[in-house]
C-alpha cells in the first residue's frame, strides 16, 4: 500500500479475520479474494479451534507460515508485530502480551517506526506552501 497526499492506494499490507463459524469462508473465498487483490499477509484466528493461520504472499500467491520455534508468528510487513496464538486463548494473556512487547522492543521495529516517521515528515514537507516574505 502506498500513501500519497494522505490517500492510500494499492492492496492492504495485512488483513486479519476472526473466524468463529466462517472457517470455510475465511480460508476459502476470502483468502482467494485477498490473494487476487495482492494483500501481503493474511491472518485468520480460528476461534473454535483456538488457533491461528498466517499466510504470506509470494510470487505464487499465499503460502501458509509456520510459527517460529517459540510458537510466535512474525509479520514481514510490519516488523515487530508478533503474535503468539497460544496467548490469544490463554486466560492470563501473558504469552500474548509478552510476544507483543518483545516484538515492539526489536531493532527491526525501531527501524520500521523511524522509516514511517521519515516518510510522514517528507509528505508533510511536500504539502507545506512556500513561505511568503
Amino acid at each position: 500500500m502506498t500513501i500519497t497526499d494522505d490517500r492510500m492506494s494499492g492492496p492492504a499490507d495485512l488483513m486479519v479475520e476472526v473466524a468463529n463459524s466462517s472457517r470455510a469462508i475465511d480460508l476459502g473465498t476470502k483468502k482467494r479474494d485477498y490473494e487476487r487483490a495482492g494483500v501481503r499477509e493474511y491472518v485468520v484466528v480460528l476461534a473454535r479451534e483456538r488457533s491461528a493461520v498466517w499466510f504470506r504472499r509470494t510470487n505464487d500467491g499465499f503460502v501458509e507460515l509456520a510459527p517460529g520455534d517459540d510458537g510466535v508468528f512474525r509479520s514481514a510487513s510490519f516488523p515487530g508485530l508478533w503474535l503468539d496464538p497460544r496467548g490469544l486463548f490463554s486466560p492470563s494473556r501473558r504469552k500474548m502480551v509478552s510476544a507483543v512487547r518483545t516484538g515492539l522492543a526489536t531493532p527491526e521495529h525501531a527501524a520500521f517506526v523511524a522509516a514511517l516517521r521519515k516518510a510522514k515528515t517528507k509528505r508533510a514537507t511536500k504539502k507545506r506552501p512556500p513561505k511568503s516574505k
